[in-house]
């Protein structure tokens, strides 16, 4: 294998799993919830749908706009 660039240290640096537990906090709130999805034949859940609402009830993408390079990892972790 060939030696990793600087380039690929800092990609890896700036995404890796350090940056999911450095607890920073977002600067914008949120709300989630987690609706089953359901077979209906079967009955049974198989499935979640991830539903995000800003706290004036704003839109998903309104919420989801204010995401980044630099703060995606902190909204994956905040709820």
């Amino acid at each position: 294998m060939g030696e990793n660039s600087d380039k690929d240290v800092m990609v890896y640096d700036r995404f890796s799993c350090e940056n999911c537990a450095d607890n920073g906090k977002l600067d914008f709130d949120f709300t989630m919830a987690f609706q089953p999805i359901v077979n209906c034949r079967t009955k049974e859940v198989f499935a979640y749908e991830a539903l995000v609402r800003g706290l004036n009830n704003e839109s998903a993408f309104s919420v989801m706009s204010n995401l980044n390079d630099d703060n995606r990892y902190l909204f994956v972790n905040a709820q």
